[in-house]
């Protein structure tokens, strides 16, 4: 064996291991970006945060009264905390930042939809936020389509009954005509209306093979466990620096073991580490996310596998800069954009749609792609052996090129 090699190698792991604050950042960094990011979602397991929005109802009707309590149930009750303040005490909260949005019910708004007259909501929206507003004013935009068409259907009859509304008000009892009345029209038209879309038909029940479902946690960790490993990849790679300052390169061109074994030693050297930081972390996404254990060897192997390849590419990025300056600059030009694109900074599930046909290209949105089915399934053998093939190939045609331009320039420069 090549004992320029095997010394690389010991040296390299003795060197990380007596430098654990380098592992702690590596670890501790995307530590620290999950657990903020599964608070922000609200925990694995508990309650999801709600912002706060106001309705001040000056109406009272049972149109209003529907109005104010449809943010409060269903899909929306995931998102708002629906309260009822007075209007000026909702207003100061929202100019405080506290809230998402105020609807504002104006007086006679219920018998104005009842007789097809014109009428308005006022909503106040919080400018510091965008998606929850945006939220409440598109399903208030449906409002006015709803009235419209269903005064087309059933708007004679309403406005029939509400004339006798004139000398009286209008009971319980009245409303729960109307609803009636809406239901008798809502059948009859129901089969233009609501025609069925999906057809019933009996099979007998097959074992499921799908994904296990997971918490966000869950879904975050192979991001997490890949931001790890890439962070340490790249400080690796910048070893290759380091050794060109000590003198440590001109004395291998006299070598006779050659220059393949010392930087195939950085490189093995690397994957040990790798090895570590990846048992480790799949430990404690065993621990915390339930992963399958017959699973876990294989997606070491795939983990350290792509760690491997990352301190390939940034070793190539390192012997083809001209200064350790420069190639510290290119190498973080490099790192965050892919970190962003590639599913590495926030899980697929979370990107716009445009990021994630980007992201799946990039060399770790691939390798996290890989990794979730290898951990999660379904992933068949013959994908599986297919990506470890193209792995291999990409990590050998990295490592020729770094060793290509390590040897031919870098070394004597």
């Amino acid at each position: 064996m090549n004992r320029l090699f095997v010394a690389t190698l010991v040296k390299d792991v003795r060197e990380r291991l007596r430098d654990p604050a380098a592992l702690g950042l590596w670890l501790g960094i995307p530590l620290v970006i999950g657990v903020l990011m599964s608070l922000g979602m609200g925990g694995s397991s508990g309650p999801k945060p709600k912002s706060p929005l106001y309705v001040v109802d000056h109406d009272e009707s049972p149109p209003s009264q529907f109005v104010a309590n449809a943010f409060g149930f269903g899909p929306f009750g995931e998102f708002f905390e629906v309260s009822s303040p007075t209007e000026a005490e909702a207003r100061a909260k929202l100019a405080d930042d506290e809230g998402s949005a105020l609807i504002v019910i104006p007086e006679g708004f219920g018998a104005a939809l009842w007789r097809d007259e014109p009428t308005e909501l006022q909503l106040v929206t919080n400018p510091a936020q965008r998606i929850l507003p945006g939220i409440v004013e598109e399903t208030l935009e449906i409002v006015p389509d709803l009235v419209f068409y269903a005064h087309r259907l059933v708007g004679e009859e309403l406005r029939e009954r509400f004339e006798s509304f004139d000398e009286r008000e209008p009971t319980d009892a009245d409303y729960v005509a109307i609803g009636l009345e809406i239901g008798h029209d809502v059948e009859r038209f129901q089969k233009f209306l609501l025609p069925p879309v999906l057809k019933l038909a009996s099979a007998e029940a097959q074992p499921s093979s799908s994904k296990r479902s997971v918490s966000f946690g869950g879904a975050f960790f192979p991001s997490l466990l890949f931001m790890s490993l890439i962070f340490m990849a790249s400080g690796c790679a910048e070893e290759l620096w380091k050794e060109k300052r000590q003198g440590t390169l001109r004395r291998l061109v006299a070598n006779p073991c050659g220059l393949a074994g010392f930087l195939g030693g950085k490189l093995v050297g690397a994957l040990a580490v790798a090895t570590g930081v990846g048992t480790l972390g799949l430990l404690l996404g065993w621990a915390a996310f339930d992963l399958e254990p017959t699973r876990l060897p294989l997606a070491l192997v795939w983990a350290v596998g792509g760690a491997g390849l990352f301190w390939c590419l940034f070793a190539l990025v390192q012997v083809l800069s001209t200064s350790e300056r420069a190639a510290n600059v290119i190498g973080n030009m490099i790192l965050f954009p892919l970190l962003m694109l590639g599913g590495t900074f926030f899980p697929f599930d979370v990107m716009p749609g445009w990021m994630q046909a980007i992201g799946r290209f990039t060399p770790n949105g691939w390798l996290v792609l890989r990794f979730r089915e290898l951990v999660d399934g379904p992933a068949s053998t013959g994908a599986v052996l297919g990506a470890f093939a193209l792995l291999l190939v990409l990590l050998a045609a990295a490592f020729a090129l770094a060793l290509q331009r390590f040897s031919a320039r870098f070394v004597r420069s």
